[in-house]
């Protein structure tokens, strides 16, 4: 059993054009029907006009009423036929919403009907900006950009072959967490270069790499290039890599800790906590008085720390910001550090920080960002 059209008003309007139109005429009834069916396409298209314009005029009023019932609560000056008002216009405004999202449903159920598996174009388009993002269009090698697949491909296996990671610094870190021999010993195998295996004859030691080592390929623009023996241990995208870096980060927390408590740097004190760092994923944000003698300890510790462990803080790439501070000292304090001088405010963890969060501007780019993932175009073609 068939519900019956919610819409009175809707269907004597339409009914009353389709009678209207019966003055349209043409050379056979295909053609007369066929120009009744665009004029009650116009009507419908005006009648949708008209009905989303009063229903948003009414939006907005409804909108207006309230914040002023809402501004009279907060002066103490509303009576309980205001209070009841509110609540009212609180009603009309949620079943408005419920209509909007419930036209909205029916729309994209009516999309993925009619195109089924072509109503993918969301989809595809991220994972084709995925692809791009991935793409290696390019690498500088020795102050030249190189293009060539072939070249690129020997660019990175160079670079990967110049990286260093003290494994012995690892060993040790991982005994004092609690790490047994055993375990240990596992780690080291997977993670060990063939090199290291000896052999009296060149030629059988050069066999016995090429034959135990493991082997990867990489891809440029989608196309695997040829195998090439793995020589440098833990590489980018091991099930390791994160676990050990967790463990490298501890132990940069510890370091930290105890140099506080030998007072060669200080933390900044926010009533009666000190903070004097924010670590997270390879982002490292430090927080200290502002002292020439505090930024040199700081820099200082970082230098013992990458001499201990080999990661390294790009000070080049490192940003030094002043709270408080005008923008003359902030440059004088970042020849010392090396780093670049910065003003508030700034984006840490795609946030902005130092802004008043109060203003509505401020949220500006927190809200582009949503609407970049979220828009129109896109959202219409997502289904329930």
């Amino acid at each position: 059993m068939g519900r019956s059209f919610g819409w009175t008003c809707f269907h004597l309007d339409q009914r009353q054009a389709w009678i209207e139109a019966g003055a349209c005429s043409g050379p056979n009834k295909c053609i007369v029907f066929k120009n009744k069916m665009k004029m009650l396409k116009q009507c419908i298209k005006e009648w949708s006009f008209l009905h989303n314009f009063e229903k948003n005029s009414k939006k907005k009023e409804l909108i207006i009423d309230i914040a002023e019932t809402e501004k009279s609560l907060e002066d103490g000056t509303a009576s309980s036929d205001t209070k009841q008002m509110r609540w009212g216009l609180l009603k009309i405004l949620t079943y408005i919403e419920k209509q909007k999202r419930t036209e909205a449903n029916l729309k994209a159920k009516v999309k993925w009907g009619i195109e089924a598996d072509e109503n993918s174009k969301f989809l595809h388009g991220l994972i084709n900006r995925k692809r791009r993002q991935l793409s290696i269009k390019g690498v500088r090698y020795e102050g030249v950009w190189v293009t060539s697949p072939t070249s690129v491909t020997f660019s990175l296996i160079f670079l990967l072959r110049n990286l260093k990671v003290s494994w012995d610094f690892l060993e040790i870190v991982m005994e004092f967490a609690g790490f047994g021999p055993k375990r240990i010993g596992w780690i080291r195998g997977c993670l060990s270069s063939a090199k290291s295996i000896s052999a009296t004859s060149a030629k059988i030691a050069l066999l016995v790499a090429h034959t135990v080592c493991s082997k990867a390929f990489i891809l440029v623009n989608g196309s695997p290039t040829s195998e090439f023996c793995l020589e440098r241990g833990l590489r980018q995208g091991d099930p390791f890599s994160p676990l050990l870096f967790i463990l490298v980060m501890k132990v940069l927390h510890v370091a930290i800790k105890d140099v506080m408590v030998a007072g060669s740097f200080y933390g900044a004190m926010i009533g009666p906590l000190q903070i004097s760092h924010l670590l997270y994923a390879d982002d490292a944000l430090f927080l200290g008085d502002w002292s020439r003698a505090n930024f040199i300890g700081a820099v200082r510790f970082l230098q013992c720390f990458y001499s201990v462990s080999c990661p390294k803080i790009n000070l080049q790439k490192s940003s030094l910001y002043g709270v408080g501070v005008n923008m003359e000292e902030v440059c004088n304090m970042a020849l010392v550090t090396a780093c670049k001088p910065k003003a508030f405010p700034f984006t840490y963890l795609c946030l902005p920080v130092g802004a008043s969060m109060a203003r509505l501007k401020n949220w500006d780019p927190v809200i582009e960002k949503f609407m970049n993932r979220l828009s129109k175009w896109k959202a219409s073609t997502l289904s329930t």
